[in-house]
């Protein structure tokens, strides 16, 4: 992140666990931070630190909380198809125009949900999506990348095509 800008991170850490329907991480707080210092980072570097289900966050979440939308946003939450839909919606609305929302583990073999979730949130129309674009520009170990600015589509998609052809295979 730019020093203007806001960390948020939002977990089930530690006692809340039993909110993880697949055991699919432990949440352990003080791993997060420590991980946070081989980056340079610190706790007090942190705007906010919800603790919690992604179901508790408002999808206004960032006027809320008063911290500005984000530039990008990690979805590794929740491997149900409900909880991938919902955090989808979440960063979808909280996302600057032209911010890449990353979605781990797509097409996961243990977890189907993700995958099933994200082809619900393209499918079913949401109020506070109605009109908001979803471009995928980007599927690379497990990780799908997307945006909602057709004009940053072109700019990261044509990016990688110069720089990692490798990586890029054109689809319909």
């Amino acid at each position: 992140a730019r020093q203007s800008e806001d960390l948020i991170v939002a977990d089930l850490f530690e006692d809340l666990q039993h909110l993880n329907p697949e055991h699919s991480g432990f949440g352990y707080k003080i791993k997060f931070l420590e991980g946070m210092r081989g980056y340079g980072l610190k706790e007090k570097d942190l705007h906010t630190v919800f603790t919690g289900s992604t179901t508790d966050i408002p999808f206004d979440w960032s006027q809320q909380a008063k911290f500005a939308p984000f530039r990008m946003i990690s979805v590794d939450a929740g491997h149900t198809a409900e909880l991938a839909f919902n955090d989808l919606q979440i960063a979808f609305c909280n996302l600057l125009p032209g911010g890449i929302v990353v979605l781990d583990d797509f097409f996961h073999r243990r977890w189907p949900g993700v995958t099933e979730g994200f082809f619900q949130f393209l499918h079913q129309s949401s109020a506070p999506l109605s009109s908001i674009p979803v471009l995928s520009f980007l599927w690379c170990k497990g990780k799908l990348l997307l945006t909602n600015d057709r004009d940053a589509y072109d700019i990261y998609y044509n990016g990688l095509l110069e720089q990692a052809p490798d990586l890029v295979t054109a689809y319909g």
